[in-house]
């Protein structure tokens, strides 16, 4: 009888075995993990045009990618991002209005989850700041100046030419 309770424990391993089971966390069925960030955690210095990623360990179900789960914050205050998710890489991409010098806080919740409903076993959250504002002498006749950032995070500025008082526009 002893015998008999062995060889059933050997088939159930024989017969995992077979199935290909060999503890990959990366196959179906398995944890879903962030595998890699951007831009990266504690980075300084980031442009002010650069897009947050995450790739995953799995496909995820797009429906899952919302404001919600994928988050870019300054300030403790969510910014409007614009979501776009690529099957091929496993890459969701958040296109948010970042501005120089500030820090930011990217969140990934573990709502995002793949088609079999697999989510991630934590949230994935990280920080990173733009670079400082940079001085440049663009034309030095220019009178009344004025900058405006617009949503997506680009500077433009228009001033007044002393020399022929033409407006001029710099994007």
């Amino acid at each position: 009888m002893r015998f008999a309770h062995m060889r059933r424990g050997l088939s159930a391993a024989v017969l995992l075995a077979a199935c290909g089971d060999d503890g990959d966390a990366t196959g179906p069925g398995q944890s879903l993990e962030v595998t890699s960030v951007s831009p990266a955690p504690d980075a300084s210095g980031v442009e002010t045009g650069a897009i947050v990623a995450v790739v995953f360990s799995q496909a995820i179900d797009p429906a899952t990618l919302t404001s919600e789960t994928f988050r870019v914050r300054v300030g403790g205050e969510p910014l409007a991002t614009a979501l776009s998710y690529e099957a091929a890489t496993r890459t969701a991409r958040a296109a948010a209005p970042l501005v120089p010098g500030a820090g930011y806080e990217a969140e990934v919740t573990t709502e995002v989850r793949t088609s079999g409903g697999m989510g991630l076993s934590a949230p994935e959250v990280w920080e990173f700041a733009t670079r400082d504002w940079e001085a440049v002498t663009v034309d030095d006749t220019g009178t009344y100046t004025f900058l405006a950032v617009d949503g997506s995070g680009r500077v433009h500025m228009s001033y007044s030419d002393a020399t022929n008082f033409d407006l001029k526009y710099i994007e």
